[in-house]
């Protein structure tokens, strides 16, 4: 069994960080905490405490407002690494999804980003239950706001534990019931999943004061197959290959992660597991159905992207864009039309006119 913590609260401001023109951004975050670790994790916390002479249930938080740990930077740099390094020693691991919102087309509100947001979550927690063969409870902070929001996320939260999403089907034996929520100075592994969800963020924006836990963070992120964090326990987005704003390049600027989150949907798909160290779909070749599941949900970006630009969605051929046929014929000048401008050089006429099966000289 694996409980799984849910933060949604962290936020960063535009002139917060030196990454300013990435916008706000907005996160939801997760730890998943193996049920042998919640008595050891929760008494590392006491101990804290107790060293750094605060009260008993006092709560951590990456950004405390008021009490005794209010701009208590002493107490707050030791305490932030040692919640992270007893985490990584029980064997907790973390998804973290983060969203630029300015970045996202127009026709994105702040309803649609977050359950969007809630669905991107909620499939790399279940893959990452269901690869390691776990089933899981999922209990979230209680969100900002009156009854009423909260009754509203909890009603998207339902939704997804009973229908699933377009990618990931409802599975009792994976999340075994509904999303709980609970106040996060009650519980200590939601102030552990504000930790991690608030650096993780900070990072992403640029901030110094992120940089002492970056190892640390980046040991906790569910890994791949490949070893890599980028789309399984970290997910950026907009991350559209050809949008002018995705964020992919982000996993290799914080955290020197060469490669591309679309390993996840390569011939060898790699599934996630809560022990950071993932095995391919499966061994004979076939693709797995949550291998198909991730192949599609990546498909289904590539075009939600392309409809946003006026892209067509048959100009797209492997890791290029061909011109149309009308292209072909004009000689290859830089022609505006819907898949932008594409200057065609006339060496590749012919092979281009071969591959789009018309006449170049015509």
């Amino acid at each position: 069994m694996r409980f799984v913590f849910i933060d949604d609260s962290a936020r960063t401001a535009p002139g917060d960080a030196p990454r300013a023109h990435l916008g706000p951004l907005h996160a939801y975050g997760a730890v998943i905490v193996p049920e042998e670790s919640l008595v050891p994790y929760a008494e590392c916390l006491a101990a804290l405490r107790t060293r750094l002479g605060l009260p008993p249930k006092k709560e951590f938080k990456w950004n405390p407002s008021g009490g005794s740990l209010h701009k208590n930077w002493d107490a707050l740099r030791e305490a932030r690494p040692q919640m992270l390094q007893d985490a990584q020693d029980l064997g907790i691991s973390a998804v973290v999804v983060i969203c630029a919102t300015e970045r996202m087309p127009n026709s994105w509100d702040k309803g649609k980003i977050q359950l969007e947001m809630l669905k991107y979550l909620y499939e790399r927690v279940s893959m990452v239950l269901d690869n390691a063969g776990h089933s899981g409870i999922l209990i979230a902070d209680q969100p900002p706001g009156d009854r009423t929001d909260e009754k509203r996320w909890l009603g998207q939260a339902l939704a997804l534990t009973e229908n699933g999403t377009q990618y990931i089907a409802p599975d009792p034996n994976r999340i075994v019931l509904p999303v709980l929520t609970a106040r996060s100075d009650h519980l200590a592994f939601l102030q552990l999943a504000d930790l991690v969800t608030a650096a993780t963020t900070a990072l992403i924006a640029g901030s110094e004061h992120a940089a002492p836990y970056r190892d640390l963070i980046k040991s906790l992120l569910a890994k791949n197959w490949l070893d890599g964090m980028g789309g399984t326990g970290l997910k950026l987005f907009p991350d559209a290959e050809y949008s002018p704003h995705n964020l992919r390049n982000l996993f290799y600027w914080v955290f020197g992660e060469w490669g591309s989150p679309r390993s996840l949907t390569s011939d060898t798909s790699p599934c996630p597991t809560t022990s950071g160290r993932t095995q391919p779909a499966t061994g004979s070749g076939t693709p797995s159905r949550r291998t198909i599941g991730t192949r599609r949900r990546a498909a289904h970006e590539r075009r939600q992207h392309d409809s946003h630009v006026g892209r067509h969605p048959q100009g797209r051929t492997g890791n290029t864009l061909l011109p149309g046929p009308a292209d072909v014929r004009r000689g290859g000048r830089p022609v505006p039309h819907r898949r932008g401008h594409r200057e065609v050089l006339r060496a590749d006429l012919p092979d281009l006119a071969h591959y789009l099966g018309v006449d170049a000289a015509r």
